[in-house]
């Protein structure tokens, strides 16, 4: 689902129909600055099996990161984190630090190009 302009609107639709057995969700490039509450869900829901969540080159805050953070804590599944180059800024390093510190899944996360 990369580079389709998808916006938050789009995205929320989506997540209606998303299977649970889906481990990657690739949404990079788009136009979205939130996550639906439903997407939330899919990484710490123990139904779902999301493995690899990709959201870099969005418009990504740190409401939006604090959220998935707080989420990705929590997961029994989510391996792969990729938030790279949206608007995060340092609102979002303490979820940031305790995903770091309380994480048991989580083998890669990709951070860089925030400000």
């Amino acid at each position: 689902m990369s580079g389709n302009r998808m916006t938050d609107l789009a995205l929320a639709e989506l997540a209606t129909s998303i299977s649970p057995e889906i481990t990657v969700l690739e949404l990079a490039r788009n136009k979205i600055t939130v996550l639906d509450k439903k997407l939330l869900e899919m990484i710490i829901e123990p139904n779902y099996r999301l493995e690899w969540l990709g959201i870099a080159n969005n418009h990504l805050k740190e409401t939006s990161a604090d959220a998935i953070f707080l989420n990705a804590k929590y997961s029994k599944h989510i391996m792969r984190l990729d938030v790279r180059n949206n608007k995060l800024g340092s609102g979002c390093l303490e979820s940031l630090s305790n995903l770091l510190e309380k994480t048991q899944t989580l083998e890669e996360l990709y951070i860089g190009g925030n400000y």
